[in-house]
């Protein structure tokens, strides 16, 4: 029967409950002081059981571990501070690794050499390296640098033309195709695109002078000299083509297109230089790129035009003289 007490233990067991209890407190009491020594415990000690006493008694810890110390080469990797392992500063773009050449050691920190890496990837030789960006082939190059040569030598450069340095030059790719020299174009051109090329060319601007006979619209023309005149500004003027246009033809026509030099004004007998002369027949228009004369007028010029000859009837003639000028750029 347990200590308990309900309405199962038997009315006559429940005034002992008590008792009973004392007296096994007791016991456990005795038997705890039998069982540990009565030695009392100090910081750091741990009961022991001695089978000789049959006793638990007070044991003190054996003393710590020697102090950790560092070798002289780990010293150079690790840093001590009392029982703390920490890392040592190094200095930027080493690598710890053992020496770079002679016979094997410890490792310390050095500066990476081509003999630290695969011969696929760089050859043992500090002047020499693998272009890694072309696909993976391991073709070695140099950097060492080569002798001085030309940058247009047509030899260490394969793909150029050999030539000398001119100044103001610039270097264009030809038609071989391979660099060669455009040499600087004369004062005042710019660098002009044909689609395949590049050139130096001369800003032009086109001018076209209109000259008709004296005649009426509609009225015969009759030959004669000076029946029409244009002029030339500040900047002389190059001829490039004449062109005409007649409504009405008759058989023969003739006629001439001059200019003065550098003459603006109008005088009785003033001299003129021939700049084309056309016979036109019975054509009713055409052009003409071909001069007969002096093509090249001056600077504030005189441009005049004469009916030499005509047989028939010819009416509404138009003359039209083209020019380019030259710009200052």
């Amino acid at each position: 029967m347990g200590d308990r007490v309900d309405d199962r233990e038997p009315i006559e067991d429940r005034p002992t409950w008590g008792l009973r209890r004392l007296v096994r407190g007791m016991l456990a009491s005795v038997l705890f002081k039998e069982r540990w020594s009565e030695t009392p415990y100090t910081d750091g000690q741990y009961p022991t059981y001695v089978a000789a006493t049959g006793k638990m008694t007070p044991t003190t810890a054996a003393a710590g571990h020697s102090a950790i110390t560092l070798a002289a080469d780990a010293d150079t990797l690790l840093s001590l501070s009392t029982q703390e392992v920490g890392l040592d500063t190094q200095v930027a773009n080493r690598v710890f690794a053992g020496p770079a050449t002679g016979a094997d050691a410890d490792p310390t920190f050095r500066a990476l050499v081509s003999a630290d890496l695969p011969a696929t990837v760089v050859e043992t030789g500090d002047a020499n390296y693998t272009d890694l960006t072309d696909g993976g082939a391991t073709t070695l190059h140099s950097h060492a640098g080569g002798a001085a040569h030309a940058i247009l030598d047509g030899s260490t450069h394969s793909d150029s033309v050999a030539q000398g340095v001119t100044r103001g030059s610039l270097i264009k790719g030809n038609s071989t195709p391979a660099w060669d020299e455009l040499v600087l174009g004369i004062s005042g051109t710019y660098l002009r695109s044909d689609g395949n090329d590049p050139s130096w060319q001369t800003p032009l601007v086109t001018r076209i002078h209109k000259l008709r006979p004296s005649a009426a619209p509609g009225a015969a023309i009759v030959a004669g000299t000076l029946q029409d005149f244009s002029f030339t500004g500040n900047i002389a003027e190059t001829v490039i083509s004449v062109t005409w246009v007649c409504l009405t033809v008759g058989t023969t026509l003739s006629f001439t297109v001059k200019h003065t030099t550098g003459d603006i004004t109008y005088t009785t007998g003033q001299s003129f230089e021939t700049i084309n002369t056309q016979a036109i027949g019975t054509s009713q228009g055409d052009r003409d790129t071909t001069m007969t004369g002096d093509t090249t007028i001056p600077a504030l010029s005189l441009i005049a035009l004469d009916i030499d000859s005509l047989s028939g009837t010819y009416a509404d003639l138009i003359v039209f003289v083209e020019t380019q000028i030259k710009l200052a750029i």
